[in-house]
C-alpha cells in the first residue's frame, strides 16, 4: 500500500529524491560549485534524508535509523559542516559516503511508513481541496449504467426512467437503492435515486427534453452543482437516457463536458 497525492506515490517520490540527491552528491565530488550549489544540496540530501529516516523508524530498522540521522545532521543546511571551501579528500569522501547510503536507503525503503498513510489523506484535502475523488460503489454504479439498455416503449416519461434505472440496480444486488432522495439542507431538494444513504446519487434526465430545452439544460446544471456541493462530493452521476443519436447531439455533448469538468460524472443510458 503506497501513499499517493494525485497520482505520485511514496515509491515514485523517495526514489525521485534519492536519485536527485545522489547526482548532486557526485556533482559535488567532481568539480568546484558556487555556494548555492551546496545549499540547494543540503535542503535536497536533508529532506529525502529524513524521509527515510521516518520509513527506517517505521520498520524498526534501527541501525539504519541512526544512520539517517546522522546523516541528516551533517547535511543540515542550518548549520552546515561542509561547505564550498571545504576541498580535498575530505570533501569527497563526505559527499561520496552520502550518495552510497541515500542511494541504497532509497531503494531499501520503498515502502510508505504509516505515519504518511495516515497523513496523506489529510495533506491531499489541503493541498488539493477541489480534488475528485470518488468510490468504487460510484465506479460500480457507472459501470452498471454504461451497460444497461432500456426498452423504448418503457418510457414515456422521466420518472418512467427513473423507475427502470432504480430497479435494474437492486436487481444487480445494489443496496439501499431509494427514489426521491432528500438531500440535507432546508431547501428541500430530492435528487432521483440515492444509493446507500446519501453515499452515491444519480440525476436522471430524458435526452430530448434536454436537447429540446436550453432551460431544462440549466436546470440540470443548477441541480447537479448543488447535489454535488451540498451532499455527494465525486459521487454524483447524471444519467441521460436516449437513444444513441439523441445523446450524441452537440448540446448534450457540451453539457456532458461542462458537468465532468466540475467531477460530476455522466453517462448516457441507451434505449432499444
Amino acid at each position: 500500500m503506497m501513499a499517493d497525492l494525485r497520482g505520485v506515490t511514496w515509491r515514485d517520490g523517495i526514489l525521485i529524491a534519492g536519485s536527485f540527491s545522489v547526482f548532486l552528491l557526485v556533482g559535488a565530488t567532481l568539480g568546484r560549485w558556487p555556494n548555492g550549489y551546496y545549499v540547494l544540496l543540503r535542503i535536497v540530501v536533508f529532506v529525502t534524508v529524513f524521509c527515510l529516516a521516518l520509513a527506517a523508524y517505521d520498520w524498526r530498522r534501527w541501525e539504519w535509523l541512526l544512520l539517517l540521522v546522522l546523516a541528516a545532521l551533517l547535511f543540515n543546511p542550518f548549520k552546515p559542516i561542509i561547505t564550498a571551501r571545504t576541498r580535498g579528500v575530505i570533501s569527497a569522501a563526505f559527499h561520496v559516503g552520502g550518495a552510497l547510503v541515500v542511494a541504497y536507503a532509497a531503494l531499501k525503503f520503498r515502502r510508505a511508513p504509516r505515519v504518511v498513510l495516515k497523513l496523506a489523506p489529510s495533506i491531499e484535502a489541503g493541498l488539493f481541496p477541489e480534488e475528485v475523488r470518488r468510490t468504487t460503489e460510484t465506479e460500480a454504479v457507472i459501470d452498471q449504467l454504461t451497460r444497461l439498455k432500456i426498452p423504448r416503449r418503457k418510457i414515456e416519461e422521466e420518472k418512467d426512467a427513473e423507475d427502470a434505472i432504480r430497479e435494474h440496480l437492486l436487481g444487480v444486488g445494489f443496496k439501499d437503492v431509494h427514489s426521491q432522495y432528500n438531500v440535507s439542507g432546508y431547501l428541500g431538494l430530492t435528487i432521483d435515486i440515492d444509493i446507500g444513504n446519501g453515499k452515491v446519487g444519480v440525476e436522471v434526465k430524458l435526452g430530448d427534453s434536454l436537447s429540446e430545452s436550453a432551460g431544462a439544460v440549466q436546470r440540470l446544471i443548477g441541480q447537479a452543482i448543488y447535489y454535488q456541493r451540498k451532499q455527494y462530493k465525486g459521487n454524483l452521476i447524471v444519467a441521460v437516457v436516449g437513444r444513441r443519436d439523441e445523446l450524441d447531439q452537440p448540446k448534450l455533448r457540451e453539457t456532458f463536458s461542462f458537468l465532468e469538468s466540475l467531477g460530476i460524472a455522466c453517462v448516457g443510458v441507451e434505449t432499444s
